[in-house]
């Protein structure tokens, strides 16, 4: 269920964000193209989402790889002593 309700919020956002680019490029008003590009970048992040919980992709809560059992401060020490 984590992944579906991403990844289905992704498709109905890109469907929504190219009906919109479609009106920008009937009608050229300034506020949908921003919505079209915000829409756009709500895709992208939905489906990133649904990619990184899907296929196991996440890290951890720090966003970074490290060793087990060992603080971040020792890992940071470790690549900066090369």
């Amino acid at each position: 269920m984590n992944v579906v309700i991403p990844l289905l919020t992704g498709i109905i956002s890109f469907i929504f964000a190219v009906t919109v680019l479609d009106q920008y490029f009937a009608r050229r008003r300034a506020y949908q193209l921003v919505w079209a590009v915000g829409l756009f970048m709500y895709c992208i992040s939905a489906g990133k989402y649904s990619g990184f919980t899907g296929f196991r992709w996440y890290t951890g809560s720090a966003g970074y790889r490290r060793s087990p059992g060992k603080r971040p401060s020792q890992t940071a020490a470790a690549f900066s002593a090369g």
